[in-house]
């Protein structure tokens, strides 16, 4: 099902009743739809965005998600997601695009604790634009500290320059 829905027309949704379990949002007004469609839809397992939405909205209205492709831009939102997925118990694949270049201690302390502590995902990749997000030799400890306890993870792509 492919809809082509001026974004004017979803700001007044109150529900969307549907089969649907696979959202996919494409850059045309991205950010209004996101926010006027994605929290009233019930019962997606699959969300793929292509612009930056704060993850505790997607696991709050989607609490039984099971696989997430997403774009991150700022740290603190990287560090909100790995936070949440620490005790996070459905969600087994993730893909997130990290556009902010600058690696801080605490985004690669919380990537080891989510990967210590999750149980349940199986495939994890970090992508980046050209010039995002990348582990650098200084954090490859924390990130072999976090995979060596963890027990679910049976596929990692992360760009390590």
């Amino acid at each position: 099902l492919k809809l082509n829905i001026d974004d004017r027309v979803l700001l007044n949704i109150l529900e969307v009743n549907t089969p649907l379990t696979t959202l996919e949002i494409i850059p045309r007004y991205p950010h209004r739809l996101s926010i006027s469609l994605l929290p009233h839809i019930k019962g997606l397992h699959f969300i793929k965005l292509y612009h930056p939405y704060q993850p505790h909205l997607i696991f709050h209205s989607h609490p039984s998600l099971q696989q997430l492709d997403l774009l991150l831009d700022t740290s603190e939102s990287v560090i909100e997601l790995f936070s949440i997925l620490q005790s996070n118990t459905t969600l087994k694949y993730l893909r997130v695009e990290i556009e902010n270049n600058d690696i801080i201690d605490s985004m690669c302390t919380s990537l080891q604790n989510m990967l210590t502590l999750n149980k349940t995902i199986e495939y994890l990749e970090i992508a980046r634009d050209y010039d995002g997000f990348s582990i650098c030799s200084t954090y490859l400890s924390l990130l072999t500290t976090g995979l060596s306890q963890n027990t679910s993870l049976q596929e990692l792509s992360i760009f390590i320059p």
